[in-house]
């Protein structure tokens, strides 16, 4: 039997994938908050469904990314997706595996974590242009 709470995960990243703002915000407290590591232009932290829904449609995000989902395990207050990234614009590319850490309360996402595996290839890859540098 699947958990619900990968169900929920599963809803959710497909809803990213096709861009539907509105399904994601349903899964997510109106408090949320979105920490995502790293020294790249999409690090810090997001506080709430319009910061968070601004960062994960952000126009610094690369304009050819495909995503693969490689795992996701789930209890009852957490879940956690395992994916990766490749990703291409003009001369750079990207692929890397990381990991969204989802800590949930009432079926609805209250604070995620993402986590890149190689955090100076995203930095190379999108970098940030306030003197963050890994």
């Amino acid at each position: 039997m699947t958990h619900p709470n990968t169900e929920l995960v599963a809803r959710l990243f497909t809803a990213f994938s096709s861009g539907d703002s509105e399904t994601i915000a349903s899964g997510m407290s109106p408090e949320i908050r979105w920490h995502s590591s790293g020294f790249d232009s999409t690090a810090g932290d997001y506080v709430g469904i319009p910061a968070v829904l601004a960062y994960l449609h952000g126009e610094d995000h690369a304009p050819q990314t495909q995503m693969r989902v490689l795992d996701v395990l789930a209890s009852d207050d957490r879940a956690a997706l395992v994916a990766r990234t490749s990703a291409a614009d003009g001369t750079k590319s990207l692929d890397d595996e990381w990991v969204l850490l989802l800590h949930l309360v009432d079926g609805m996402v209250d604070e995620a974590w993402t986590y890149k595996w190689d955090q100076r290839a995203w930095a190379a890859f999108l970098p940030a242009d306030d003197g963050r540098a890994p």
